[in-house]
């Protein structure tokens, strides 16, 4: 009997006939069908998966039930011709196919692992300053890149973008897909900084006979409308200047001044005929500056002498100018001290009150005022203060009273005053 072979499908047919005696007999038909076995395809027809992610798969061809071989990285689906698979590398898969007709077919599948690409940003941090944009570049090259967020962009494709940072903080995120539709992500962290604010005031005069210095303020680095870089500058010229500054983050501002007229500084400030008591004090005051500097160091508006001498003062105006002067203090030659010989209490305002003068600042006064009887009437420490010719409210009559007034001078020696007074009513 013949062997019929299987190596290509079709229907083959051989008879079969039995002879006796040299007589052959009928002949009967041997049909042979050599069917196709099941047509396994898959969907994607070279699949792939980029590390990560999954990879759902389809099986097509000759209507079949499928049979899967376990894996720890397949996940089989209903119907059966539906897989999922998560390889960490390159795995090949195997799977079963039967027909209706019980023919199987077994194929074995090569899912392919591919690595994400290397995506970057350049720079991937910036400081911007505000109103300001940087150039963001996306690598590695032969990569097609998608930029987000948009509103914040010039473009969401290609190579490079200009990004607008508007927050304090901003992530501008790219996320680059290779040929294989694998896809990375990078980002950039752009950090807003706020402008610098050079300031050289409201357009203003020259003072006469000194040099107007503009300075804008503390920056890393100055450009003036000369070319100059240093951090102020100096001019007796009026015209109109600019300054750009740049501060340590790169960001820039400019402003101008216009020195439009020639002012005179200031002069001649100090009152004339400045004296007074030894032993006293004189409080000086002068006003309408902006600035005080004067020779006791003082730098208030008003200020108190004790010494006799020459004093300066030096101010400045609220254009900037500067003037000084010079004053002499004088010893007014007063009186150190005076005692009056009586009073008259009337209420009319005029020498109502009992009490010596002293043009001078003593120490540890005592004023006592008694009778001629020797009772004590009025005391005090009070060298302003003085006797009103009452005990208690009660008028004391006219006639002769003693005081005693003891003190220490300016010049530190003792002082005793002793005599009588007269009260007139």
């Amino acid at each position: 009997a013949p062997t019929p072979s299987t190596a290509v499908p079709g229907t083959f047919i051989w008879y079969v006939s039995q002879e006796i005696g040299g007589i052959e007999s009928a002949r009967i038909p041997v049909t042979v069908v050599v069917r196709t076995p099941p047509v396994i395809n898959t969907v994607p027809a070279i699949p792939y998966v980029c590390a990560g992610d999954t990879l759902k798969m389809y099986l097509t061809g000759t209507p079949a039930t499928y049979t899967w071989t376990s894996a720890p990285t397949l996940l089989q689906g209903t119907p059966n011709d539906t897989v999922r698979v998560f390889p960490i590398s390159a795995t090949t898969y195997t799977v079963q196919a039967t027909d209706n007709t019980g023919c199987r077919n077994t194929r074995q599948i090569l899912v392919d692992y591919k690595l994400l690409p290397a995506v970057s940003v350049s720079p991937d941090a910036a400081n911007v300053c505000r109103g300001d944009s940087v150039v963001l570049t996306g690598g590695l090259p032969g990569l097609n890149f998608s930029w987000s967020p948009a509103a914040l962009l010039s473009s969401t494709t290609g190579d490079q973008v200009k990004a607008y940072p508007q927050q304090p903080n901003t992530i501008i995120t790219v996320t680059g897909s290779d040929a294989f539709g694998c896809r990375n992500k990078a980002q950039a962290v752009l950090t807003l900084k706020s402008l610098p604010v050079a300031d050289l005031g409201p357009d203003r005069g020259l003072c006469a006979g000194s040099d107007l210095i503009l300075q804008p303020g503390s920056f890393s680095s100055y450009l003036w409308q000369d070319g100059a870089t240093s951090p102020t500058f100096a001019t007796s010229v009026m015209g109109l200047y600019w300054v750009e500054v740049t501060d340590n983050f790169g960001c820039k501002d400019r402003d101008s001044i216009l020195v439009n007229s020639q002012l005179q500084s200031p002069a001649d400030f100090l009152p004339d005929n400045l004296s007074f008591c030894k032993g006293n004090q004189l409080t000086v005051k002068v006003s309408g500056y902006q600035q005080y500097l004067w020779s006791n160091g003082s730098t208030d508006s008003k200020t108190t002498f004790t010494a006799f001498g020459y004093i300066t003062l030096e101010v400045k105006d609220s254009y900037g100018c500067i003037g000084k002067d010079t004053a002499e203090l004088k010893d007014a030659h007063c009186i150190p001290f005076a005692v009056p010989s009586g009073f008259t209490p009337n209420g009319d305002g005029l020498n109502d009150i009992f009490r010596p003068t002293i043009t001078q600042l003593v120490k540890g006064y005592k004023m006592e005022i008694r009778n001629r009887w020797g009772q004590l009437l009025y005391a005090t420490n009070n060298a302003r203060a003085g006797w009103d010719g009452t005990i208690g409210g009660i008028k004391q009559a006219t006639g002769v009273y003693v005081y005693l007034i003891a003190f220490t001078d300016a010049d530190g020696k003792p002082v005793s005053l002793k005599g009588t007074l007269t009260l007139i009513r």
